[in-house]
């Protein structure tokens, strides 16, 4: 499960992604004894796997802050990061195509991010509905989608923002 939140440092409220599992690996072949927690964004900024406690010091954050302020994207996903990511990062191409091409409407509303995020998990989960034998999907079902902004206001597609 992900879990985001905002935190206030140094008068910048900066995101966080907690990533709250006890799977043993992205298989999601077998669990394991306790519950694991760890800050993504640091991490994924610095394009490595690694964390550390040390990811949720202010020196950290900020360096977050600065990378989605240089215009970096954080793309996370559960489910089957196998299958997603090749069309995450398809979807993220052409919508940056269409940005530069000046064809983007609304670049900043939240009905833009909430499509744009949802859009690869829909693809994936009715690709393996069309082809995956059965008892064999992993991601399925309704996709949902929610948008809180540092104000505390959130948004959502799919009905839940209620």
């Amino acid at each position: 499960m992900h879990f985001s939140a905002y935190e206030r440092i140094d008068g910048y409220w900066v995101p966080e992604l907690f990533h709250i599992r006890n799977w043993e690996n992205e298989t999601y072949s077998a669990v394991q004894e306790g519950i694991i927690v760890t800050r993504e964004t640091y991490g994924a900024s610095q394009g490595t796997r690694d964390r550390s406690e040390a990811d949720g010091d202010p020196v950290q954050r900020l360096v977050v802050h600065k990378a989605l302020q240089d215009g970096l994207m954080f793309i996370f996903n559960n489910g089957d990061p196998l299958l997603f990511n090749p069309f995450a990062s398809s979807v993220f191409s052409a919508m940056q195509e269409i940005r530069r091409r000046g064809y983007l409407r609304n670049p900043s509303d939240a009905q833009t991010h909430l499509a744009l995020v949802r859009r690869p998990i829909e693809i994936v989960s009715r690709l393996l509905s069309d082809f995956a034998q059965k008892g064999m999907r992993v991601v399925g079902g309704k996709a949902h989608d929610l948008a809180i902004a540092p104000t505390g206001d959130v948004e959502s597609t799919t009905g839940d923002a209620v």
